[in-house]
């Protein structure tokens, strides 16, 4: 250039308006010329006529790569490939006005290195070779516009280095490949430059299984018309709009597809997802080897889109699901609000990414399909906008706000059960399991509410009772309230007999319970206790071997898991001879730990609750035990006034209130610490003020009702459906011998091997 300002200054000023001319026409980025040896550097980046430039990288800083645009493949990655992929500067740096990804010879250990691994891209404990591939994904992804990117190759044994975008929201290939150049060898031999598009054929058995449309051009198509084609730098072209995918070659056209026609073999349209930009440089040998050292010179990537948008969409809410069957579920929302208009809407059920994708549609509504019945599901939605921004998401279980919601199958809905026989206070779910509301209706709150407290009748009544759940049908239930009747509560019983303890085969013994469990009950289903430690079952659960410090050998009685998941109303009553008084001795403790239980306390009697870790609720009795005598105690809680007492022979000797009902309990904390003759401190650093129980246990009884004293009067009466006074009667004519067995007729039997009642000494037993 200076010499040619030289020449014009001696020729004079008539030549002024040419020099003039020369210097415009350098000046003006439009028609600015490039030197195709060199890379552009410091350029002003072109306007396009209807495009606006929108992001890019010019590599014009040297140095390492912009870590704010790119990020880094590490590993062994594709296609058997020779190299391990780096982030060093060894292999990718800017220089010169380019970024120079370079491709080495040399031992490098795998990462991700896992000799017990299948996949060779874990098994290989060292590559070969070293190279780069920087992607945009998670900084930088686009839908529809014109990418151009300027690079010189340089065609070498095993060189494969390729510019080219991949889908952002699901697996390869259903997210959708294009390969707007990629350099490497045929199996014929030739040397071939390629414009790719891939879709997947969502083959069931085959999830990589792809379609193909590709062009295939003999790198000497180029080199024939310009012997100096390698030397030079050149302008690879993609142009995308909602019809065509158009790619192009220094200007010259190399392939193209119909969108909605080359689409995945699920129907999915997948180039109407955003796309995310990769540079790279594999090495493979195609049957000439592979070069030591080899380099993919990249001047700059520049994105350009019909308006520049940074501005994504407002996030969905108001998102809930109108209707849910066995394996599908339709779900709508609010529309979300953007500058230039929302494109479309992805679902993703269960998590975000590409894997949780279930589809993508235009309305705000969707149908979500292929789920298990049964199973609890969560939903999440994404606006989509024309320049590819997504809105914000945040999976939340809550049907309005973040663009997350709950939802459970028909199946599940289906499943939901109401006793058709009420004798008590029953558990109404407030919510399903994933946290779906469930709201209910009683015909007659007098006699039972919604939620499921009741006041028993003096004859039965039939109510109906309403359960509502967003998204499906009102279900009914048709039951009938009975009288009160103390026998139908009866929920766990063990007598202990000798017989009904054998060993578990564990080394400690399972201890079968007499009755129990029927339907209007708790949801039972194994009254099958444990016995661990040196107790005994003799006729009682014999623990007078316990000491107060011996929590290792203790023995104590542990009920099933579960006890407390619908209890709501209780009395827990047994037989009692206590051989110590000490150190607040527990009868039960019934919870998931020390911090969360209800329990039953001898020493210093009282019944008691602890929730969440907060102060015990304690109601102590006025009357305490005394050593080496029996007693018949009971412990009750009633649900509709929370009122807890105690009571011992049939006497209250305490009164008092607590907070929760034994199943919150269990929903806050899981019930699996059940224990007869246990405290729930005893693996606490508090186990030296608490004790278990020292002596013997009968007759261990647990009602789902709140009985009162004349019942506890009456139990063995009111157990068998045998009236007390006639008991009475059939005791006062019994004129028994020790160890001999009566049947409830007063006939004189042998120890019989079959569970029943019968009365020894005048006294009921069940066997």
């Amino acid at each position: 250039m200076r010499n040619i300002y030289h020449r014009l200054a001696l020729r004079g000023a008539t030549d002024l308006k040419i020099w003039f001319g020369l210097m415009a026409l350098c000046a003006s980025p439009a028609v600015a010329q490039t030197d195709p040896y060199q890379p552009t550097r410091d350029v002003e980046i072109p306007e396009i006529p209807g495009y606006v430039y929108c992001w890019g990288d010019e590599f014009d800083k040297d140095g390492a790569v912009d870590r704010s645009l790119w990020a880094f493949e590490i590993g062994m990655k594709r296609g058997n490939e020779a190299q391990c992929y780096t982030d060093r500067l060894d292999n990718a740096y800017v220089e010169g006005g380019q970024l120079v990804i370079v491709g080495k010879k040399e031992r490098w250990l795998n990462p991700n290195y896992d000799p017990s691994s299948g996949d060779w891209r874990k098994n290989t404990h060292y590559a070969s070779y070293t190279s780069a591939s920087i992607y945009g994904k998670d900084v930088r992804h686009f839908l529809f516009g014109r990418v151009e990117v300027r690079a010189r190759i340089t065609p070498g044994n095993g060189y494969f280095p390729a510019i080219w975008t991949c889908g952002y929201n699901r697996n390869w290939p259903a997210n959708g490949e294009i390969d707007i150049m990629e350099h490497y060898w045929l199996s014929s031999g030739k040397e071939v430059l390629t414009a790719n598009f891939a879709v997947s054929k969502c083959d069931p058995n085959d999830i990589y299984a792809t379609n193909w449309n590709s062009t295939f051009t003999p790198l000497t198509y180029w080199t024939d018309k310009d012997p100096d084609w390698i030397k030079k730098y050149h302008v690879w072209r993609m142009d995308w709009d909602e019809e065509t995918i158009t790619l192009y070659l220094d200007g010259e056209k190399r392939n193209s597809i119909k969108i909605r026609e080359f689409r995945n073999g699920d129907g999915a349209i997948a180039f109407y997802n955003p796309q995310y930009m990769w540079l790279n440089l594999a090495l493979k040998d195609f049957g000439h080897g592979i070069d030591e050292e080899q380099h993919f010179e990249v001047d700059y990537f520049r994105l350009y889109q019909r308006s520049k948008d940074t501005e994504a969409p407002t996030a969905v809410n108001g998102l809930h699901v109108t209707e849910v069957g066995d394996t599908w579920a339709e779900v709508e929302w609010n529309p979300a609000m953007d500058n230039v208009g929302v494109f479309r809407y992805d679902v993703y059920l269960d998590g975000m990414g590409s894997t949780k994708y279930q589809g993508s549609t235009t309305t705000n509504a969707f149908t979500v399909k292929g789920l298990k019945p049964g199973t609890r599901y969560q939903l999440a939605v994404r606006a989509l906008d024309k320049a590819g921004n997504y809105s914000p998401y945040n999976i939340r279980l809550t049907p309005v706000a973040n663009g997350g919601v709950t939802f459970v199958t028909k199946a599940e809905w289906s499943a939901l059960h109401v006793p058709a026989d009420i004798y008590t206070d029953i558990l109404l779910p407030t919510a399903m399991a994933d946290g779906t509301p469930v709201t209910w209706h009683s015909s007659d709150e007098t006699v039972m509410t919604a939620t499921g407290l009741t006041t028993l009748p003096a004859t039965p009544q039939q109510i109906t009772l309403t359960a509502h759940c967003d998204g499906q049908q009102d279900r009914t239930f048709n039951v009938t309230v009975h009288p009160r009747n103390v026998a139908q509560c009866l929920t766990l019983y063990y007598p202990f007999e000798a017989e009904d303890a054998s060993e578990s085969g564990q080394g400690d013994m399972q201890v079968m319970a007499a009755a129990g469990a029927g339907e209007g009950k708790l949801n039972w289903h194994a009254a099958t206790a444990t016995l661990i430690g040196k107790g005994s079952i003799d006729g009682t659960l014999n623990l007078t071997k316990n000491t107060a410090t011996g929590f290792n050998t203790n023995g104590y009685l542990m009920l099933p898991q579960g006890l407390l998941d619908q209890m709501r109303s209780f009395t827990v009553t047994a037989r009692i001879k206590p051989k110590t008084v000490t150190k607040l001795q527990r009868l039960f403790d019934f919870g998931s730990g020390c911090q969360n239980s209800i329990f039953g306390r001898i020493d210093k009697l009282a019944i008691g609750e602890k929730y969440k870790g907060a102060t015990t609720q304690l109601v102590k009795a006025s009357k305490q035990l005394s050593a080496n005598r029996e007693y018949l105690v009971a412990f009750t809680f009633d649900a509709a006034s929370h009122t807890a007492k105690v009571y011992v022979d049939g006497e209250e000797v305490a009164n008092g209130t607590f907070a929760q009902e034994p199943w919150e309990l269990a929903a806050y904390a899981v019930n699996v610490r059940n224990y007869i003759g246990r405290t729930q401190w005893w693996d606490t650093s508090s186990a030296s003020d608490n004790a278990d129980f020292c002596g013997t246990i009968d007759d261990l009884r647990l009602y789902s009702i709140a009985l009162n004293a004349d019942e506890l009067q009456d139990i063995d009466a009111i157990m068998t459906g045998i009236g007390s006074e006639e008991l009475k009667m059939r005791n006062e004519k019994l004129k028994v011998k020790n160890e001999e067995w009566l049947d409830l007729s007063g006939r004189h039997i042998t120890r019989p091997s079959r569970r029943g009642i019968y009365i020894i000494n005048h006294k009921k037993w069940m066997h």
